[in-house]
């Protein structure tokens, strides 16, 4: 396709267009091509396989090992070959669950030790022509844990699933792991203890690219949940039967989801008519009963197409990469073309069609206007030149009705210019292999499917849209100013971030409505990664310093309570009302310690304490109490008895005498109700088993001999076990 830089440069840059918007329109240039499934039978002694994956590019299966610190090839032909063999790992760990991620090269391993061997789940990345190891990421944890299935995503980002914590651990790219996803809906649902492997609880994993979510299967209750890729959130996939010990999961191309099961010996089909809201098992099939089947996969064309559309992907967007694929296919001799299309899975009759509408044009460029165009190129996909602005300029020209802004959040995707609905860029898409979203788009056409997609997507230069003729309809300065910016908020503490978020994110879910409401704007969003100890912020920019500030000022007031922060205690045992209680801080410190059986806590009554703002609560009480709170329990709402349906909770203050102030304020008017409030006799939360030994301290005496003296207060029978020691 000829592009170069005479006088009539702009026709054949039109031309170009012309051609690119041929090449989106016609028959696909990637093809699906169906292939009959067969047996394969392989040996291998002592091999025992947990999962299975398939490498498209190299057109084989591959295999972990329970017993060996190995990963191994296995032809059609049943031929097997060790491809990894890594002896570096600890001793006697196990290759669990394994994916391929064709766009990065490479094999992704989980690894995990058994009992009784010490503690060890980490992701290995292995290059898959190399074999070389290309990180080892440990996988965090500060319980007992079982790294058991992995999925990639388009981005190269993994999702590696804990059966026994029953939470999802994300690695990125470059090897850096962090709890991504501990859904209470993961831990909702009744576990039959009694069962096999009822500790197996989160298992097969599976990514699907076209809604950019993770279908997982819980083995000892039989559900499937959904994943939100981005945030984690999850929800309950209701399906018209629960499935028997599920393990392995895969998403095939026609949508269809496969599941099997080593306990039933079964294999699943589930589909859905709503993106995963609902699901039906339409079949199912009896797998052979010797067998222990674990894992399944789809080794569907479509993603060798995807693998090998990557090499002509070009980072301004779909256009290009399809011009890119026909520069190349015209460049082959006559009798190569055939074979290169097959090799590379495009359709050779949609670039026959292509070049016979561009002699089309050309001859017609010729005929009518006298305008020759020269047969080379000028325009080369690898070297950034003019050519690719100018050919931006016409592809907006040509496409000025198809404008989109991304919107500054990944939720959110990009705001067509012209219905200012909200839409995601299409997993195919060309942009997503570089893992970018320009800020300005063009579009040849929206897909409404389960979701709405921009397809055939092209960068364009901000400045060029001022430069529209005629000027475009939607206002540019106006659509720019709404786009939501981002501020990062870092240095805190994984404490103070989960005070912040709360119980379920309800503390954050709370304070993102109040930031919300006082800028009038409900796409403002509050992101908070415990494991990264940051915050980052998502708002227009005129906004930003009062999301800021609000944000800011809630920090302050949690860090103002942790500093603060106390636990109460009997100081030995017996009834809560006869022990004297002792408040302890950070490091054990006692802050006070009351002998005289003074109360220092209140319990709040409200006759409506979901109206509550519990933070508006704790500083009407600081400020009318001129105390310092040390501790706060708030009741829950469910299972209370009648009597208890209006306690809010519990504030236990650093004094007998603040304590006191705010039985003071019973009968107070806050947020349209009359305050009740009433001394606790209770130790903090109610619970009276908690005891002095949960509080304990070494102590050193001195070498030298000292006029110094120390008193130790016990129980008068525990005097000859304190002494003795």
């Amino acid at each position: 396709m000829p592009i170069h830089s005479s006088n009539h440069s702009l026709t054949s840059y039109t031309t170009v267009v012309v051609l690119l918007l041929f090449l989106q329109t016609s028959t696909p240039i990637i093809k699906a091509l169906a292939e009959n499934s067969h047996v394969i039978n392989f040996q291998s002694p002592n091999l025992y396989p947990e999962s299975l994956a398939w490498d498209p590019l190299k057109q084989h299966f591959l295999v972990g090992s329970l017993c060996h610190r190995t990963i191994s090839s296995i032809s059609d032909a049943g031929i097997i070959e060790t491809l990894i063999s890594d002896t570096s790992l600890p001793e006697n760990v196990t290759v669990v669950g394994i994916t391929v991620d064709s766009r990065n090269n490479r094999v992704l391993a989980v690894i995990h030790a058994v009992k009784p061997l010490p503690p060890f789940n980490a992701l290995a990345a292995y290059d898959l022509k190399s074999g070389n190891r290309l990180f080892l990421s440990p996988l965090p944890t500060d319980e007992e844990a079982l790294a058991n299935n992995v999925a990639v995503d388009y981005n190269g980002n993994a999702y590696v699933t804990n059966s026994i914590g029953n939470y999802i651990w994300k690695v990125n790219v470059k090897g850096e792991a962090s709890i991504f996803s501990k859904s209470p809906r993961f831990t909702e649902h009744p576990v039959d203890r009694d069962t096999p492997y009822s500790y197996i609880g989160l298992n097969g994993i599976a990514y699907v690219s076209s809604g950019d979510y993770l279908l997982v299967v819980q083995s000892n209750t039989g559900k499937v949940f959904k994943v939100d890729a981005d945030d984690g959130t999850a929800r309950h996939i209701l399906l018209n039967e629960d499935l028997t010990r599920p393990d392995g999961v895969v998403f095939r191309s026609d949508g269809v989801v496969l599941v099997v099961s080593p306990q039933a010996n079964k294999l699943w089909l589930l589909k859905s008519n709503n993106g995963w809201r609902e699901g039906v098992v339409y079949d199912k099939i009896d797998l052979e009963s010797e067998g222990y089947p674990t894992s399944v996969v789809s080794r569907g064309r479509d993603k060798i197409s995807d693998c090998l559309k990557v090499q002509f992907c070009h980072s301004d967007g779909d256009l290009f990469t399809l011009l890119s694929v026909y520069k190349e296919w015209e460049a082959l001799p006559q009798e190569r073309r055939n074979k290169w299309c097959w090799e590379n899975s495009i359709n050779a009759k949609s670039m026959r069609r292509c070049q016979d509408t561009v002699f089309e044009l050309e001859s017609f460029l010729e005929r009518e206007h006298g305008f020759v165009v020269p047969s080379y190129w000028r325009w080369d996909p690898h070297t950034p030149s003019v050519h690719d602005k100018n050919m931006k300029k016409v592809i907006l020209a040509s496409l000025s009705e198809n404008v989109a802004m991304f919107f500054g959040r990944n939720q959110l995707g990009y705001e067509v210019a012209q219905t200012g609905q909200h839409v995601q860029l299409h997993p195919s898409s060309s942009l997503l292999v570089f893992a970018q979203k320009p800020s300005w788009v063009v579009f040849g056409d929206l897909l409404s499917v389960s979701n709405e997609y921009l397809v055939c997507v092209s960068a364009v230069e901000f400045q060029s849209l001022y430069d529209l003729q005629p000027p475009p309809s939607f206002d540019v300065s106006k659509m720019e100013e709404r786009k939501l910016q981002t501020k990062t908020l870092t240095g805190f503490g994984t404490i103070l971030l989960k005070r912040f978020c709360g119980k379920s994110n309800s503390n954050l879910l709370h304070h993102v409505s109040r930031i919300r409401k006082a800028c009038l704007d409900e796409r403002i969003f509050v992101e908070v990664k415990v494991d990264e100890n940051l915050i980052q912020l998502y708002n227009a920019s005129h906004d930003m310093n009062t999301a800021t500030m609000l944000v800011s000022d809630v920090l302050e007031y949690e860090k103002k309570r942790l500093r603060a922060e106390c636990m109460e205690k009997c100081l030995y045992h017996g009834s809560s009302s006869a022990s004297p209680m002792a408040l302890f801080g950070s490091g054990a410190e006692i802050k006070h310690l009351e002998l005289e059986k003074h109360s220092l806590s209140v319990d709040v009554y409200h006759s409506n304490i979901n109206a509550i703002d519990d933070k508006e609560l704790l500083m009407f009480f600081e400020k009318n109490t001129s105390g310092s709170i040390c501790a706060v329990y708030k009741f829950q709402g469910m299972g209370k008895d009648p009597p208890d349906r209006e306690k809010w909770g519990k504030i236990t203050f650093l004094s007998p005498d603040a304590a006191k102030r705010a039985v003071e304020l019973d009968g107070d008017e806050f947020c349209g109700s009359n305050l009740k409030i009433l001394p606790s006799q209770s130790a903090m939360g109610g619970d009276k088993t908690f005891l002095f030994p949960e509080v304990k301290a070494r102590i050193f005496w001195p070498r030298r001999l000292s006029r110094g003296f120390g008193i130790v207060i016990c129980d008068k029978n525990d005097v000859n076990i304190e002494w003795s020691g």
